[in-house]
């Protein structure tokens, strides 16, 4: 369960976000995807970055 306005919500949608992201890219619905152009290039390093 997860308190609405925390913290934890905040990283559960970000974990959504970038599973569907992840989702269009490995399907290639990138031409469908808006997500994907809004993004900057550090966000997109970000994405694929490894967490030490």
């Amino acid at each position: 369960m997860i308190s609405k306005d925390t913290v934890e919500e905040k990283v559960e949608a970000i974990k959504e976000y970038k599973k569907e992201l992840a989702d269009d890219i490995i399907n290639l619905n990138l031409k469908e995807n808006e997500s994907i152009k809004k993004l900057s290039r550090d966000e997109i390093i970000d994405l694929f970055e490894t967490m030490d």
